[in-house]
């Protein structure tokens, strides 16, 4: 499991490395399939709890399959459970607000993984870093998923929450004002 492991530059590559930290493989047939699977009806998905239920599994499944495919291109062994493992750290803090804490073996994997998504997402950009740098950087968004998310992230999620009531408690002052005035 060193990070100098290259990919095969075949035509028959199927995954694209930069999918474990992209949404590239998202797509609405894939979302109506896992909540198809979540036994969720449409009528259901109109709850946002729903769909928001149904939204993280299917990111969860869309990127535990990228991360077992591009360690099946890489040669690295992957159980499932440690593909899901990989795919909930690789979501956290932008979906998931938990620590996705990952064992010594996972994050040996999860280097590599990330390492290999990194380059590609970079070079998509067309950039070029190091393997080190990508190494450095796949290092740093493992400790943020197994961290969760940070004192200053839940503040501005809470700070978000309170400028939205805050704007429907303004609303509401002004509306409550305008039937005021019209019944003068």
């Amino acid at each position: 499991m060193e990070p100098e492991q290259t990919l095969p530059q075949s035509p028959q590559s199927r995954v694209d490395p930069a999918d474990l930290i992209y949404y590239g493989r998202m797509t609405p047939e894939r979302f109506f399939a896992e909540a198809q699977r979540l036994g969720v009806d449409e009528q259901s998905l109109r709850d946002p709890a729903v769909y928001d239920r149904v939204l993280v599994s299917c990111l969860i499944s869309v990127r535990a399959e990228t991360a077992q495919e591009l360690a099946a291109e890489l040669n690295l062994p992957i159980t499932p459970e440690q593909a899901e493992n990989i795919a909930r750290n690789s979501l956290v803090p932008d979906v998931l607000p938990g620590p996705a804490p990952l064992n010594p073996e996972e994050r040996k994997l999860a280097v590599c993984l990330y390492s290999k998504a990194i380059m590609a997402a970079v070079t998509r950009q067309n950039c070029t870093i190091t393997e080190e740098e990508a190494r450095i950087g796949a290092e740093k968004m493992i400790r943020a998923g197994e961290r969760g998310l940070t004192r200053i992230q839940k503040l501005a999620r809470s700070a978000g929450c309170l400028l939205v009531l805050a704007l429907l408690g303004s609303a509401l002052v002004l509306s409550a004002a305008t039937l005021v005035r019209a019944s003068m």
